[in-house]
């Protein structure tokens, strides 16, 4: 659970708290269970050091008021969008890819991670940002192994995503009718 003072993990009998140089605004998990922390400011890690686990800074943003407030975990990566920073982590060789910019949101499709800026463009994450045409601006996504990618569009739509075509998806217009507004969407 990321919050203000740092992070607390529950293993279903014991609590640990790690405590983060400002708010832990974001969390992520590898596949090895290693924690990484969007803060204010700054992104690192949850890790074993000195005969304990605790935060280590992986990057210190330029400004204190960058927010880190997603951090995705993809393909040997950590993605840490702040509004105004993007940092891309490399986890096999310890490596920061560092880019500037007006960032609104991030998300994954098809093994690849894009990022949507405040003017309102989407970006293709690699080394490099390479702005794309896409046929819908995406807000959220979530990712299940041998399922269609869920996503949700900036028209607060309920899509699903496979073979390169959205369809939207009957649930959103019982929400939409409803008056509900949907935010995040997650497989279980």
């Amino acid at each position: 659970i990321a919050n203000r003072a740092g992070v607390l993990k529950y293993d279903g009998e014991a609590r640990d708290f790690y405590k983060t140089p400002s708010a832990a605004l974001s969390i992520a998990v590898d596949s090895s269970d290693v924690v990484y922390v969007g803060c204010i400011g700054e992104v690192g890690i949850i890790d074993y050091q000195d005969r304990e686990f605790q935060y280590s800074s992986i990057h210190v943003s330029d400004t204190l008021n960058d927010l880190f407030l997603e951090t995705r975990h993809m393909l040997g990566k950590v993605y840490f969008m702040g509004s105004n920073n993007l940092i891309v982590y490399d986890i096999a060789n310890k490596t920061v890819n560092h880019h500037k910019g007006s960032f609104m949101n991030i998300y994954e499709l098809d093994n690849e991670m894009f990022i949507n800026t405040s003017d309102e463009k989407t970006y293709l994450i690699n080394d490099s940002l390479t702005v794309i045409k896409t046929d819908k601006r995406v807000s959220y996504s979530s990712v299940k192994r041998n399922m269609p990618d869920l996503l949700i569009g900036y028209d607060q739509a309920i899509y699903s995503y496979q073979n390169f075509e959205f369809t939207r998806l009957p649930q959103s217009t019982i929400l939409q009718e409803s008056g509900f507004e949907a935010k995040e969407i997650q497989w279980l």
